[in-house]
């Protein structure tokens, strides 16, 4: 289940976000967030889709614990309730990478370091981004052959029960 607060119209902190989050858990589906939903340098004055809020995620997964949440198409986790310390942070968040830089601010580096391959998700942005940035990043990012598979399968597979 995928929800896109802005741009339909609601906040994550309304009944109705919590409703669907429950639906959702309650049928072992889990919730999708795009966290930019459309780059917003390509739309006109009158209309503004801001991203989601990081903190308005991680309060929505605080509030729902047996849900699994997945942050999609996000950037600046570092620093954000989504990479705090363990213990801090919620603990059914999965962290969507295709947006992810590491070569400038090494992000997707750090977030492995405080969250572990096991919170990392492979994503390309297909079709609307080409895969191959995401195939260099996988590649320099300098992971452990355990935590490459982890990234790029092994951790969607579980999540989905698939595995």
């Amino acid at each position: 289940v995928k929800l896109y607060p802005h741009w339909h119209g609601y906040s994550l902190g309304d009944g109705c976000a919590d409703e669907v989050v429950r639906a959702a858990t309650d049928l072992g589906l889990p919730v999708l967030i795009p966290v930019r939903a459309v780059d917003r340098r390509q739309l006109g004055w009158l209309f503004d889709v801001p991203d989601v809020p990081l903190a308005d995620i991680a309060a929505l997964a605080g509030r729902h614990p047996d849900a699994r949440f997945v942050v999609l198409n996000g950037l600046g986790f570092t620093g954000s309730p989504l990479a705090a310390p363990e213990g801090e942070r919620p603990s059914n968040c999965w962290i969507e990478i295709s947006r992810l830089p590491l070569f400038i601010s090494r992000e997707l580096a750090v977030l492995l370091e405080v969250l572990g391959a096991s919170r990392l998700l492979f994503g390309t942005g297909m079709p609307f981004k080409y895969p191959d940035p995401v195939l260099l990043k996988m590649d320099k990012l300098g992971a452990s052959r355990s935590e490459t598979r982890a990234i790029c399968g092994e951790n969607a597979a579980e999540l989905l029960g698939l595995a």
